[in-house]
């Protein structure tokens, strides 16, 4: 086991040990220990220390560049207006081919690349055949220039093996109302210039507003215990520093249920939004609260809850704004439709490209290899077809009983319940199953909240007991479906009872 599985797996033994005998100790006593609390927070903190230590500082001072994320996400969102969703990869070789053409020096290029992809097929080409089919007319020769010379700063940190890799990535992928955000910081601040730590700090600072937000919304042992799970767990590592808004997303729906629990339901609907028109699947989280609000006046013909009524009107209303304003991010309205078809390509080759993937439909496509569950196999030419009859199956019956638990469930729970559907529907990069630790607000002492917490830091136990990163994976899957179908199964259990409100007091 490496130096981090070592650490991953140490934090995680650790709190999961802290929280199982909080819940028996305090539930033979019948109150809450201070004690627990300040365990929690101290592992917190070594926690952040551990994972966070070296980087932060250079975070600060913008030295700490997480290159894969900043090419991406810098680069896709300053030149949105001329490169679009397609364009990035061969906009940089046609201007590293300008740069080498007028005496460039070399070894500061993108020379080696000789492989890319193609973001509108997904298939590698050549490099030759990526530049000479790329229709230059959108930019100016100066434009373009910069272009190269922003791409440059980026590939002189990076190696040319993970230079290689990075030009076959899947691409950048936000809807545009991120462009909103992305494009006129990126166009302000230059790269390794004086204000370049807003960029390479920007997650530290997604980061600090979530832990606010759960000590506000739900008290210090919720805010304590989801912190822990959120910088220990594996698919975090090294991403939130040096990064670009890489969780501005995780922010945003945190704030949001944090304001739902603390009577804000306008400001969370508005919170919620951004997550919602920027990554897509945060807005499943709204869909109960808006279909309760929906059903209630059209069916019922009575007048909603107020709460639900300000939810629903300030969520829509700003998903409607974003929407509109995402129109004049420098595409005009081909940025939708553009967004459609990259995505589309995305969703369909993201399952089967990645081992690092988390989602029902990577669990599917996988083939056990000699009957090792964790271990994958090469898979016959009717293999796609079966993964999509399995899929399809596996929807049904999930979707039938998350339905079936949460009729009844309090708005909460049914929001987080949604956690479930998300997992079910997409196959997303692994970072984004950080949205998980929202099941963390779950009341501690009622089944829900003891499965799903012992579930997820479980995961931390377990993930680097696997070898193979593309079994570890699989592992954290299977664990998800099993502790999704648990949750369920309680919430379906307690019957039309529902269970008993466990408000966190302050410590």
């Amino acid at each position: 086991m490496d130096a981090v599985g070592i650490w991953v797996t140490a934090f995680g033994t650790a709190a999961l040990l802290v929280w199982v005998t909080m819940l028996l100790v305090e539930r033979r006593l019948k109150r809450d220990l201070k004690l627990f609390t300040w365990l929690l927070g101290g592992l917190a903190l070594a926690v952040l220390v551990t994972h966070h230590g070296w980087r932060l500082p250079e975070a600060f001072t913008g030295e700490r560049v997480h290159v894969w994320n900043q090419y991406h996400y810098y680069l896709g969102s300053k030149y949105f207006p001329e490169v679009g969703y397609f364009d990035l990869y061969a906009a940089t070789l046609a201007a590293d081919d300008d740069f080498l053409a007028a005496g460039g020096d070399p070894a500061r290029s993108w020379g080696h690349i000789e492989r890319s992809r193609d973001m509108r097929t997904y298939e590698i080409r050549s490099r030759q055949e990526i530049v000479g089919d790329w229709d230059r007319s959108a930019f100016t020769p100066e434009r373009l220039a910069e272009l190269g010379a922003d791409s440059r700063f980026i590939r002189a940190i990076t190696p040319d093996t993970k230079a290689r890799r990075m030009l076959t990535d899947l691409g950048y992928n936000p809807a545009p109302p991120w462009v909103l955000l992305g494009r006129p910081i990126a166009s302000l601040v230059e790269q390794g210039g004086p204000l370049y730590p807003l960029i390479t700090a920007s997650d530290v600072l997604m980061a600090a507003l979530v832990i606010l937000a759960l000590l506000w919304g739900f008290g210090p042992r919720v805010a304590f215990i989801a912190t822990i799970w959120l910088h220990v767990a594996p698919m975090n590592l090294g991403r939130m520093s040096g990064t670009f808004f890489n969780y501005d997303w995780l922010a945003a729906s945190v704030i949001a249920l944090a304001c739902w629990q603390r009577g804000r339901p306008a400001l969370a609907g508005v919170a919620l939004s951004w997550g919602a028109m920027t990554r897509v699947f945060p807005g499943l989280l709204a869909l109960p609260v808006v279909i309760r609000t929906a059903w209630d006046l059209l069916v019922k013909r009575r007048r909603p809850e107020p709460r639900r009524i300000a939810f629903t009107i300030a969520f829509c209303a700003a998903c409607t704004v974003l929407l509109v304003a995402s129109h004049g991010t420098g595409r005009g309205l081909k940025t939708w439709p553009e967004w459609k078809e990259k995505i589309t390509h995305h969703s369909a080759t993201h399952a089967t490209t990645g081992k690092a993937r988390v989602g029902l439909g990577r669990l599917v496509r996988h083939q056990p290899a000699h009957g090792r569950i964790l271990r994958g196999a090469s898979r016959s030419p009717d293999f796609e077809p079966r993964a999509k009859r399995r899929k399809l199956v596996c929807i049904t019956l999930g979707m039938a009983l998350l339905l079936a638990a949460i009729w009844r469930r309090p708005d909460h729970e049914a929001m987080l319940a949604m956690l479930f559907a998300g997992w079910m529907l997409t196959v997303s990069s692994r970072y984004y199953a950080s949205i998980w630790l929202l099941l963390f607000t779950l009341p501690r002492r009622s089944a829900s909240g003891v499965l799903t917490a012992t579930a997820l830091l479980g995961m931390l136990v377990t993930f680097h007991l696997v070898e193979k990163e593309d079994g570890r994976y699989m592992l954290l899957n299977w664990e998800a479906a099993l502790m999704f179908t648990g949750l369920c199964v309680c919430w379906l259990l307690a019957g039309r009872r529902r269970e008993a409100t466990d408000e966190t007091p302050a410590d």
